[in-house]
């Protein structure tokens, strides 16, 4: 298994892409803040973690879990005064924008990730840890859960 932290979260996929109209053509793009994060989070994970993503080979399937931490995960009050618990921190809109990065990083095609899944959890710093299992080499930390299904 390998693991990366991430010291920040990845926007939501609302924030990351703009599509724009290109004649009968339309074309996702970028936003600025998903450019901002791409570059940030690639260079930070490149300069921490060359040798475990040196590991990864472009022709194997892999599991991955993407934990991401926030710090206010609650509505405060929320039992008085709103309606729902939670605070909107859609943790499956953040998955593609790490996918992304993870491909630019690696050289391993995102079509190659056979099980990506995420959790949220509450902490007193925000950021992303990144768990990467060879499915071939390792197996899946999850294979026990879906064969007792």
């Amino acid at each position: 298994m390998i693991h990366l932290a991430l010291p920040l979260l990845p926007p939501s996929i609302n924030q990351v892409y703009m599509h724009i109209r290109k004649g009968r053509n339309t074309l996702r793009v970028l936003t600025p803040e998903g450019r901002s994060f791409k570059k940030e989070a690639t260079a930070h994970l490149s300069k921490h973690y060359p040798l475990a993503l040196a590991k990864l080979k472009p022709d194997r399937p892999y599991t991955v879990l993407i934990k991401f931490t926030v710090t206010n995960m609650e509505n405060k009050g929320w039992a008085n005064h709103t309606a729902d618990r939670y605070k909107s921190h859609d943790a499956t809109n953040r998955i593609k924008v790490m996918e992304d990065v993870l491909v630019d990083i690696s050289g391993v095609d995102d079509k190659h990730f056979m099980l990506v899944a995420c959790q949220k959890v509450q902490g007193t710093v925000e950021g992303t840890d990144i768990y990467i299992w060879s499915t071939e080499e390792e197996g899946s930390p999850f294979d026990a859960i879906a064969l007792s299904l």
